[in-house]
């Protein structure tokens, strides 16, 4: 007699297992969530807020005339450096009139302009010079006191000491000094030097 064979189960399936996302969900929650001001802040802003109201209350007339004093002395720094500015320039053009209407006042303060300039380089005679200025180079190079002469130089004559300086006022320079042998006085030799590339 046959004997029936029992039917083998069929594997159970695992149960699905559903992920939780409880840590991005707390993570996003607290993202979100707004910050409160507390009410210990909000009134610590209304009582600094009331107390800057009461010190502008009890010293505004302070910081008025604190502001006037201040305003007052940037007005008169301003001023007086217009003033001072205006000042200069009103007696730079009397200057220029005075040496117009005057020009041997004009010559004369020159050369006390550039003895004052050249006695703090050099040591100079006492006594006033003849000036002369060199206004071409090229007719004195076969001078050796103006080898190194350029347009514009000032020469210095001292007659009695027969000495004469070369000074170039651009760079504030002696470019020589040397004794020299005057023919005449001192007027004929500026002469002849403007004959030979000086100018009065």
């Amino acid at each position: 007699m046959a004997t029936a064979k029992p039917k083998a189960k069929a594997p159970s399936k695992p149960a699905k297992v559903k992920k939780t996302a409880t840590t991005s969900s707390r993570a996003t929650s607290q993202k979100a969530r707004p910050v409160k001001t507390t009410p210990a802040a909000a009134g610590g802003e209304r009582s600094r807020a009331l107390v800057l109201r009461r010190w502008l209350a009890a010293y505004w007339p302070l910081v008025l005339i604190v502001g006037c004093i201040v305003g007052l002395a940037v007005a008169t720094i301003t001023l007086g450096i217009k003033y001072h500015q205006l000042n200069q320039k009103y007696h730079q053009s009397q200057t220029k009139i005075a040496q117009l209407s005057d020009p041997q006042a004009a010559a004369q303060q020159e050369v006390k302009s550039l003895v004052s300039e050249v006695s703090q380089l050099v040591s100079l005679p006492d006594e006033t010079p003849t000036l002369a200025t060199v206004t071409d180079p090229s007719k004195l190079q076969d001078q050796q006191f103006f080898t190194e002469a350029q347009k514009g130089d000032k020469v210095l004559i001292f007659p009695n000491a027969k000495r004469a300086v070369l000074y170039r006022p651009s760079t504030h320079k002696v470019i020589e000094s040397a004794p020299v042998q005057l023919n005449g006085d001192a007027a004929a030799a500026g002469a002849t030097g403007a004959a030979s590339g000086l100018g009065n």
